[in-house]
């Protein structure tokens, strides 16, 4: 949007300024017969007259977005011209309506090279034969292309929990990095549980008492044997036993009484073993117990390693993903942000590369130049 504005100044001025002065004296005498009449005058006339016009004009146009600088002094055109060059390229389909093959040779419009042939004292000249010189720059898209199969490829982890045992798995969390815990002992033997009852005199010993002694299965464990044995001191000519009262193949030789404790094989968590005796001064219990893994327990620790497994190749896929898109980004980045004027800047490049290889041989320093 133009602004456009037109402004005229016209002043004009006049002066008139007149001035007059006069000044007149008379003087008369006589002397006798003679008579002296004297007229003195002054006049003073003064015109003075000055005129001054003045006109102004002034013509403004600025734009709407024009800063207070440009509105106030002056105004300052600038043109920007940019120049980009165009490719075009033209398609041409073709279409085979006979019922045999046929064989289409087409050709590939090359942009003409400028060659400059230098003479320096005898004259030389080579052909060179340059087979796909631009194969290093198609890499490029090459690796764009196989780094985005890579990106869409699904983790591969083809492993299920049953598949988790004590063989291999803890290598393989060696190889990803993480420290797997073994399972629990197929077998387990606790430390022995030990009980002895008070002394009891003769008189006290005839009264029947019960008591008991417990213990505990580990976590993750059922028993799997005990053995029960109770050694005695016993008055004598008094009866006197010690029976267990829930076990039924307690066996007595002498003073001492042994027990398989059939009814708690099998059991989990705390365990108790009731017994009554009868005159009993004083006796030693003992129980001593093998417990072995639940299958449970196995099954437990086999989903935990998995998922400790499949947790740390997830990670690792990802970090394997970030550095691929990182490449792809670098990749991408040098193939789309350049001109014309640049690729053909490496072409000619790539040329000279190849040139001086054929001349040096693949041990040169070109041999591994970067594109």
């Amino acid at each position: 949007m133009t602004e456009k504005t037109d402004a005229s100044t016209a002043t004009e001025r006049e002066i008139h300024r007149s001035n007059t002065l006069n000044f007149g004296a008379t003087l008369t005498g006589s002397y006798g017969p003679v008579s002296l009449t004297t007229m003195l005058g002054v006049g003073t006339a003064s015109d003075e007259r000055a005129t001054v016009k003045t006109s102004a004009q002034r013509n403004r146009e600025v734009t709407e977005k024009s800063s207070a600088r440009v509105r106030q002094e002056h105004k300052v055109s600038v043109k920007i011209e940019s120049k980009q060059g165009m490719d075009e390229t033209s398609f041409k389909t073709i279409t085979n309506t006979a019922a045999e093959a046929v064989c289409i040779d087409y050709y590939k419009m090359m942009r003409k090279w400028r060659t400059d042939l230098y003479r320096y004292g005898l004259r030389m000249t080579y052909d060179i034969t340059m087979l796909s010189p631009g194969v290093r720059l198609w890499a490029r898209w090459r690796g764009v292309a196989e780094i985005d199969r890579l990106l869409n490829l699904p983790m591969q982890f083809g492993w299920a929990p049953g598949d988790i045992n004590e063989g291999w798995v803890f290598a393989k969390g060696l190889e990803l990095g993480v420290l797997v815990q073994g399972p629990s002992p197929f077998q387990t033997t606790p430390t022995p549980v030990h009980d002895q009852t008070p002394f009891f005199n003769q008189g006290d010993a005839e009264q029947t008492r019960f008591a008991r002694l417990e213990f505990d299965v580990p976590p993750g464990y059922s028993l799997a044997s005990a053995s029960f044995t109770a050694d005695m001191a016993v008055w004598a000519g008094d009866p006197n036993e010690l029976s267990l009262l829930n076990a039924d193949d307690g066996v007595r030789v002498g003073d001492k009484v042994t027990s398989s404790l059939p009814q708690h094989i099998g059991g989990t968590g705390h365990q108790v073993v009731s017994y009554a005796f009868r005159g009993v001064s004083q006796a030693a219990l003992r129980i001593e117990f093998t417990c072995v893994r639940q299958a449970s327990t196995f099954v437990d620790w086999q989903k935990a390693v998995w998922h400790q497994l499949h947790d740390a190749a997830d990670a690792r896929h990802r970090e394997e993903l970030a550095r691929l898109q990182e490449e792809r980004d670098g990749l991408w980045r040098a193939l789309v942000g350049k001109d014309t004027l640049s690729l053909r800047r490496l072409e000619r490049e790539e040329m000279l590369r190849v040139i001086l290889l054929w001349l040096l041989g693949p041990d040169s320093i070109y041999a591994s130049a970067p594109p």
